[in-house]
């Protein structure tokens, strides 16, 4: 048991720093496609996927403005 929720543990993590990098990338490119297939090959697959659009430019908010006046 405890060697099961060690594994899924340190799994989980590598999933985790897995999306960061997809996250990381799609900054910089400005797109984001994350798919899911779940399926018996013979009977039947299921995709779920989500395509997300952005102009590729951050927005930084935080962004000092010269003081005029």
């Amino acid at each position: 048991m405890k060697q099961t929720i060690t594994y899924l543990r340190l799994t989980g993590r590598q999933i985790v720093g897995f999306i960061k990098k997809l996250i990381g990338k799609a900054k910089h490119q400005g797109t984001l496609k994350i798919g899911v297939t779940i399926g018996f090959p013979p009977l039947f697959a299921i995709t779920l996927s989500y395509d997300a659009k952005f102009d590729g430019r951050a927005d930084n908010d935080n962004k000092k403005v010269a003081k005029t006046g």
